[in-house]
């Protein structure tokens, strides 16, 4: 019983310090870079990333986000400019390094979205 408690306590933490993660790490980066350009009013490449579904489904080059595995998201590709055909955000303007490891770190630990209005 004790190793359950143990566990539940562990699993708790872990959800609130990834949910602490998106709001104060990710949440703003894509808020502020992304969503201008692909968010509700406006979604180059029909491409949405306001929410965790429209990056799974992706745009015109398929999925944006593969929960656990940064290395073959596209977002991470885009935002550590690693294609020249794909730099974000817009006008080579490559966000801060801490920005991109809190991305990454965010996709490895599965991409969590805490169920909350996404656009504010």
């Amino acid at each position: 019983m004790r190793q359950l408690c143990l566990l539940i306590f562990a699993a708790s933490t872990i959800r609130a310090q990834t949910s602490e993660l998106f709001e104060l790490s990710v949440r703003p980066v894509l808020i502020k870079s992304c969503v201008p350009c692909h968010g509700p009013a406006q979604q180059s490449s029909s491409l949405r990333l306001d929410s965790r579904d429209a990056m799974l489904k992706g745009g015109n080059r398929g999925p944006a986000l593969i929960p656990g595995d940064p290395t073959a998201s596209l977002l991470t590709k885009s935002i550590r400019h690693e294609d020249e055909t794909l730099k974000m955000p817009v006008g080579n303007k490559r966000l801060k390094d801490s920005d991109i490891a809190a991305i990454e770190k965010w996709i490895t630990l599965g991409a969590p979205w805490p169920v909350t209005d996404t656009t504010k």
